[in-house]
């Protein structure tokens, strides 16, 4: 996320989400700035928050949430 902030910075900008699933260890790791909306849909819907901020310029930080035990399946 913020070689994303670094890289958009001048241009339009963006709302930007990155997600990487580990099968393996049933994870799932979670980091998004802007208008992003996710959900895991697991017997329950879990939703994944975002940060406020637009990717390129008012992007304040960058946190990735781990998600355990999502069963994910690709």
């Amino acid at each position: 996320m913020a070689r994303c902030n670094l890289r958009l910075h001048g241009t339009r900008r963006a709302a930007v989400a990155v997600a990487q699933i580990d099968t393996g260890r049933e994870t799932l790791r979670f980091a998004g700035a802007g208008n992003i909306s996710a959900c895991i849909i697991d017997g329950a819907v879990k939703h994944i928050a975002s940060h406020n901020g637009i990717v390129g310029t008012t992007m304040r930080r960058a946190q990735d949430f781990l998600i355990h035990g999502t069963r994910i399946r690709c």
